[in-house]
């Protein structure tokens, strides 16, 4: 079985769309990745919200963290040159 494929997160989520935008290093403009897909990650445990009522009612709420996912280059060039 071949090992998974790195992935790389971003620090912002991905736009509806741009699956297959490149990610681009502003100081060189060398293309390090694209983007693929979007995750939410647990913000545990600093952002959950636990609320009890007087009644004795409990509600919980976990927040999370949208977050962009880009295959690196390394990868992409390799499996052109397979093609």
């Amino acid at each position: 079985m071949p090992p998974p494929t790195e992935v790389l997160d971003l620090s912002f989520p991905a736009l509806k769309g741009s699956s297959g935008a490149p990610i681009i290093v502003e100081h060189d403009g060398m293309v390090t990745g694209m983007i693929v897909a979007n995750i939410e990650r647990h913000l545990l445990p600093a952002q959950v919200e636990r609320i009890e009522t007087v009644d004795g009612i409990v509600e919980e709420r976990r927040y999370f963290l949208p977050i962009g996912k880009a295959i690196s280059s390394i990868h992409l060039r390799e499996a052109l040159c397979r093609a």
